[in-house]
């Protein structure tokens, strides 16, 4: 497989003073870009043209170098913080990385070759996990055993082998970064449309619905819910305790449930890591929600300290609610803005500023944000707006697996 970018190319020009002109494309952050420089002689065309052929596909000049396992195997201790995410996107790159280009020695990549990767992705002609499998078992591939090239595959792919030559370079194996001229590819933004109470309403109806064969409806019911009018993270609520813990352990449980009583009362309070620093930000919860997640704690087994059952997004049950609901196109993210949400947070810190005579909202949010008092002004502002919910499903024990 040829992994140069494009070899520069001669042109005669009779009318011109300079009648030898060499011109090849380079890689820049505006994308590919056409270069030219004329001469007077063919001779010295050639030259300049053998000097630009040696600079667009030359060697990274590695001071140390390693062959791949090597540098897979250092590597990993990079991994172990990140999150299994993460590390399924790293390790599916570099796995792609090494079967279409077989870089044996880190002396061998060229920017050249990173960008053939990325175009063969884009094709849709990097294996995946299987597809690998089967072509080191020396099978054929099927269509099944490729990738989706989808923007989105190609940029975090794009970001895994990005931090991966990062390493080497900051440790000195590399003088220089290979992605340095290769444009990082764009994702096409998508509007979000969150769902209207109405619909919120139809997702709780489909969990009770046996056509959606959930085997917990309570613990949808409240997911659903809880995401409407709180907009926290998915995987942030199924990670919600019961218990109260220190803060050793927040990385185990980033939201504890509080407040001095459930009739007045819930608040959802967590630390979660963002860019290095822990912030705590308080959830307060309309009645409605509270009572319901009251019912929800007191129906949990005696021992259990977490509020829902799963580690993990069940998303083919969340495929069957909405299939059941008719909203196909409804994603549990789209919960999070759900129903004018982030209007009423607005209105709550309008009136939060008003009476606390702040000069701008950016003030209130910083000192009273995380305040119990504005999070249950939010909540009653959300608690405003609430339609009559579906009734609350019974408690139904797990299945054992």
């Amino acid at each position: 497989m040829n992994y140069r970018f494009s070899e520069a190319w001669i042109y005669h020009r009779a009318d011109r003073r300079r009648k030898w002109t060499v011109h090849w494309l380079e890689h820049g952050p505006a994308g590919k870009q056409r270069k030219v420089r004329a001469f007077p002689t063919k001779e010295l065309a050639r030259q300049f043209k053998a000097v630009v052929d040696r600079r667009l596909n030359a060697p990274l000049f590695p001071e140390q170098d390693r062959t791949w396992e090597e540098l897979i195997a250092e590597f990993e201790p990079n991994l172990t913080a990140a999150s299994s995410a993460y590390r399924y996107f790293v390790y599916r790159a570099l796995g792609g990385f090494k079967t279409v280009c077989r870089p044996a020695m880190l002396s061998q990549i060229t920017p050249a070759m990173i960008d053939t990767y990325l175009a063969e992705l884009r094709a849709g002609r990097v294996p995946n996990q299987k597809g690998i499998e089967a072509r080191a078992a020396g099978r054929e591939l099927g269509p099944a055993e490729f990738r989706k090239g989808t923007p989105a595959a190609q940029r975090q792919d794009f970001v895994a082998l990005h931090a991966f030559f990062e390493t080497w370079v900051r440790r000195g194996y590399m003088t220089r970064h290979p992605m340095t001229t290769i444009k990082k590819p764009r994702v096409q933004e998508t509007l979000t449309i969150p769902p209207t109470w109405e619909e919120l309403c139809q997702l709780l109806r489909a969990v009770v619905n046996p056509a959606a064969e959930i085997a917990d409806p309570q613990a949808w019911h409240l997911l659903i819910l809880l995401a409407a009018v709180t907009g926290i993270d998915r995987d942030d609520l199924l990670k919600i305790s019961l218990e109260r813990v220190k803060p050793p352990q927040w990385e185990a449980y980033r939201f504890v449930i509080g407040g001095p009583e459930w009739q007045h009362q819930a608040i959802l309070s967590g630390r979660r890591k963002k860019t290095g620093a822990i912030r705590c930000k308080l959830y307060g919860l309309p009645r409605v929600v509270a009572d319901r997640l009251a019912v929800r704690v007191a129906s949990l087994p005696a021992g259990s300290h977490m509020l829902f059952p799963w580690k993990l997004f069940q998303r083919k049950q969340w495929e069957s609610i909405r299939t059941v609901a008719n909203l196909p196109d409804c994603t549990f993210k789209s919960l999070r803005s759900a129903a004018g949400t982030q209007a009423a947070e607005r209105e709550a810190l309008g009136a939060a500023q008003q009476l606390l005579g702040h000069s701008s909202p950016e003030i209130t949010r910083r000192h009273y944000v995380q305040g119990e008092r504005l999070a249950l002004a939010l909540a009653s502002r959300v608690a405003a707006t609430l339609p009559e919910l579906p009734p609350f499903p019974a408690f139904r024990e797990p299945p054992q697996t």
